[in-house]
């Protein structure tokens, strides 16, 4: 009789810790599914000094109002079958973002056939192919690319800078909108050219923005006249005035509904060579779309808009507050900086209707630079769009007033850099606004740097302690109060 009470609850006795055991792994399970659910870039984590697989709020933006059809991500594998983790992470980042996305992982060794059909065969390893499933339009996201390195003091190459949001973000732009929208540059007048040469970070983020820059600048005087695919026409920096002819085909341009794009340089004012270059007809097109440059320049006397240390700045350098359009897409800089801008201004044509968009502006407290202790109005812009919205009068004027908007590098080296990244938003934010439905795609590359995590003295202890000490002590007390439990039964 005692062996049966005995079998009877030692059955009792295993079955409660078989019921424990199953109830413990269908809770571990459970956790699993759960954790499973949630986003890659939310539980995926980078040691680097961003998180290289989070999705911007320009990626999820351009997700969320861009992508129509479905569009799949083919991460290519190296030739031993393995894969890219960042390709992969960033890939499945942004198939949990969108239901629209599919990622395919292809095995190079084993289906050889499928690279020659994307003309593909000499990409490198861990690329990705992006591809719109409905149109079959598809653009290489190439490894070498994502992984921008450099050689260090041994001549070994190291990863410094990860752009593969910014060229996923950019393709999966690209191979969605219809046609990428075309932008030449006027020649003729001695504008410097807007190559990847002269200005790689101005032409990456056209490019990423899905603008097809023609980098053969457009001489009106030999043309005749404007080319047929012609979406955006780009004045850069002319150190000559425009033609009397030059004049009237931009107008009649910016008529039919042309946008036009200035970048102006008014830089001789500083060395008191005022009316040595006239921009007579160059004037009278900005103010035909309804703006006004006036030759002058603005100090900013509010010291909250400088750069930390900018007290050691030339007085002439501003850095105006933003406008009404660019609050979210600036850098890590934290503001754009103008170092030598003229005040622009509304100009009013009769019997034409304007709509104003200031991008940059400044404080209230600026004076003029050629006339000491000036007041200048209150809010001046440095960079606007002004669209003509006239019955008869469709097009757009971008203009942007600062002569090293895009070189600040020459001014302040490599403390320049972010700030001119930030302008660089501005800049493809005003072509944004101008082309109505064109949607911001451009992300910015982001640092491959560690991070190192200091941890104090004292906490190393405390955290040794909890882990060699209180944890295993607190796990044999609990069993041995279990143990006695049982035992008084």
């Amino acid at each position: 009789m005692n062996k049966k009470v005995n079998r009877s609850i030692q059955f009792k006795n295993g079955s409660f810790s078989l019921i424990l055991t199953v109830i413990a792994i269908a809770i571990v399970v459970l956790i699993n599914f759960i954790f499973a659910a949630f986003p890659t870039d939310k539980m995926t984590f980078s040691t680097e000094g961003t998180d290289l697989y989070s999705l911007s709020d320009t990626t999820r933006n351009l997700l969320n109002t861009q992508v129509k059809n479905d569009i799949t991500l083919y991460i290519l594998s190296d030739s031993m079958g393995s894969y890219d983790d960042y390709s992969v992470n960033l890939c499945k980042a942004y198939e949990d973002a969108d239901s629209h996305i599919k990622v395919k992982k292809i095995d190079k060794a084993v289906n050889p056939a499928f690279t020659s059909k994307y003309e593909a065969a000499l990409a490198s390893d861990s690329s990705v192919i992006v591809e719109n499933s409905s149109s079959k339009k598809y653009i290489l996201v190439d490894f070498n690319d994502m992984h921008q390195t450099k050689s260090d003091e041994k001549t070994e190459y190291k990863t410094e800078k990860y752009n593969g949001e910014g060229l996923l973000t950019s393709a999966i732009n690209k191979v969605s909108v219809s046609k990428e929208t075309r932008i030449y540059q006027l020649g003729g007048h001695g504008e410097p050219l807007i190559s990847k040469e002269n200005y790689a970070l101005l032409c990456d983020a056209l490019d990423k923005s899905a603008y097809s820059l023609s980098e053969t600048p457009l001489v009106l005087s030999e043309a005749g006249a404007l080319p047929a695919d012609l979406d955006i026409l780009i004045i850069f920096y002319p150190a000559a005035d425009i033609s009397e002819n030059d004049l009237g085909i931009l107008k009649e341009y910016l008529s039919n509904g042309g946008r036009i794009a200035i970048i102006h340089n008014n830089i001789t004012l500083l060395n008191g060579s005022s009316g040595s270059v006239s921009y007579d007809n160059l004037y009278k097109l900005i103010n035909y779309g309804g703006l006004m440059i006036s030759e002058d320049f603005i100090v900013e006397n509010d010291y909250d808009h400088y750069m930390s240390s900018a007290v050691n700045y030339p007085k002439e350098l501003i850095i105006p507050d933003y406008g009404s359009k660019v609050s979210k897409a600036v850098t890590s800089s934290g503001k754009t900086l103008a170092a030598f801008a003229s005040p622009l201004s509304k100009f009013s044509n009769e019997g034409t209707e304007y709509e104003y968009t200031d991008l940059l502006i400044t404080s209230s407290a600026i004076t003029s630079f050629l006339e000491e202790n000036k007041r200048l109005p209150a809010n001046t812009s440095v960079a606007s769009v002004s669209k003509l919205s006239g019955a008869s009068k469709k097009g757009s004027l971008f203009v942007v007033s600062d002569a090293m908007f895009f070189n600040l590098s020459a001014i302040f080296g490599s403390a320049g850099d972010a700030a001119t990244e930030s302008n660089i938003r501005l800049f493809t934010e005003g072509l944004n606004i101008m082309s109505d439905n064109a949607v911001d795609s451009y992300v910015p590359v982001k640092s491959f740097e560690r991070k190192v995590n200091i941890v104090a003295d004292g906490n190393v202890l405390m955290f040794s302690l909890i882990y060699i000490a209180v944890f295993p002590i607190a796990i044999l007390a609990i069993g041995f109060v279990i143990w006695m439990l049982r035992r008084s039964r």
